[in-house]
């Protein structure tokens, strides 16, 4: 069976249509797949983020913890040294 011109028209535009579904069905799964990958992707940077911050906010906690005992630190030493300053001052008078 040998088709004519208008046939083999038909054909190929068929054909062609069929390709192209094809093709965007492809791009439309690769397409989602993409978008998947991309929000969880997000998920675990959201996830990670949330962890940063709590250790961020403990090391906050640690760091004026530190500050505190060093203030503490620091006067308990100038007590000392006033009355070093104190004893020597009697015992040499």
């Amino acid at each position: 069976m040998q088709l004519n011109i208008k046939q083999r028209g038909r054909y190929r535009r068929l054909f062609l249509t069929d390709c192209c579904h094809r093709q965007q069905e492809t791009l439309a799964s690769q397409q989602l797949y993409t978008v998947e990958g991309t929000a969880t992707t997000m998920d675990e940077l959201g996830e990670l983020s949330r962890a940063c911050a709590s250790q961020a906010e403990a090391t906050d906690f640690g760091a004026k913890q530190a500050l505190a005992l060093t203030a503490g630190s620091s006067q308990a030493v100038d007590n000392t040294l006033k009355a070093m300053v104190n004893l020597t001052q009697i015992l040499l008078f």
